[in-house]
């Protein structure tokens, strides 16, 4: 999903790479970091249980393809509900 006008980008997993967890991946659509998060690292995971960790990398797919969540719509899909404001 794509959401704050484009500028972020997120996957969000049911199953996070087969390891058993949920998790939501997100980064600047840029590719940026994110203001608080340590250089190089510029994807945010968020587990289902609240851990909230960074890495490197890139939301795979297309995103032409994104489903794009504007101000104060909500959006579900695999276990997971988004919420802009």
């Amino acid at each position: 999903i794509r959401v704050q006008n484009g500028e972020i980008r997120c996957l969000l997993s049911a199953d996070y790479q087969n390891r058993g967890w949920p998790a939501a991946i997100c980064g600047r659509t840029s590719g940026g970091p994110f203001g608080m998060s340590p250089a190089p690292l510029n994807l945010v995971v968020v587990q289902g249980e609240g851990e909230l960790y960074f890495i490197e990398g890139t939301i795979p797919g297309d995103g032409a393809n994104d489903a794009v969540v504007g101000a104060g719509q909500t959006y579900q899909a695999n276990g997971w509900t988004v919420k802009t404001e």
